[in-house]
């Protein structure tokens, strides 16, 4: 089977309608949720790394809360043994 120049045309014209329609139907949407996942993806990153941040404050805070109750249970200590030193 030979195609003619028409023939051809025609069959060019409706591989490219149908190329055409497959773009429009499932390729874009498909780009469009890439694109949205990827904004969302950019979005975790900074909201994880703001978590991070906030981590490293609230463990530094930690910390000198436990070195300051420490060092008010040893002074506690050192006022019960004074206590107890007085009343004998």
């Amino acid at each position: 089977m030979t195609l003619t120049g028409a023939e051809l045309l025609i069959w060019l014209t409706i591989a490219s309608l149908l190329g055409g329609g497959v773009n429009a139907l499932v390729l874009s949407p498909i780009n469009k949720n890439i694109e949205a996942l990827s904004d969302a993806i950019k979005a975790l990153t900074i909201d994880i790394e703001k978590s991070k941040e906030d981590r490293r404050y609230i463990d530094a805070r930690l910390t000198r809360v436990e070195e300051s109750t420490k060092s008010a249970h040893k002074r506690i200590t050192e006022i019960k043994e004074e206590c107890v030193e007085c009343r004998n």
